[in-house]
């Protein structure tokens, strides 16, 4: 049964409504956090390069192609939340994208350079998969200098960052940390 619901907040499918299963762990981005960062990004998202990574409900990476994101690659390990962001891609003709079924951040490995502009991470809360995927992404050809990684997490988490890593922005609300990171 489908219940839970993202909308689309800016671009050409503004307004539009994607459903995902009820009974997964999907956490999506919350629209007023979706509407922060894209503000953020707004120099930049057009004709831009994306990765998605756990990417679940696939809100972040598309409305990344909803405001003009050249490509966006999803990855995400659960079969059926790709077979719903599949089908959510062919519902709104994206075809400037690609989704992978990989395990982060091993992974990253397997996905096909050249180096993204941003980096969308949001991975499960209550583990320590952003600060390795982090790690994991500063040592590949996935990025380069300037590439903007959006991170989401819980408000407590604890950041290990490398010297790579710079910080651009962030926000907390009670429950989460945002922000940006630009590596160097």
């Amino acid at each position: 049964m489908l219940t839970n619901t993202i909308r689309i907040i800016g671009g050409k499918w503004r307004g539009r409504k994607l459903s995902f299963p009820a009974e997964s762990s999907v956490r999506p981005t919350l629209d007023q956090i979706r509407e922060t960062l894209f503000n953020w990004l707004r120099p930049i998202i057009s004709e831009s390069r994306c990765l998605d990574a756990f990417t679940g409900s696939g809100a972040l990476g598309i409305e990344a192609l909803s405001r003009g994101a050249n490509h966006v690659t999803f990855v995400d390990q659960d079969t059926i939340t790709l077979t719903h962001l599949r089908n959510h891609l062919q519902e709104l003709n994206a075809n400037n994208c690609e989704s992978l079924r990989l395990s982060m951040p091993e992974g990253l490995t397997q996905i096909t350079p050249p180096a993204y502009d941003i980096i969308f991470l949001d991975p499960p809360f209550n583990t320590d998969l952003l600060n390795k995927t982090l790690a994991a992404l500063a040592s590949s050809a996935l990025v380069k200098p300037g590439t903007l990684v959006y991170f989401e997490t819980a408000a407590r988490h604890e950041f290990n960052l490398s010297t790579q890593w710079t910080l651009q922005r962030h926000k907390k609300t009670k429950r989460i940390s945002y922000g940006l990171l630009a590596f160097t």
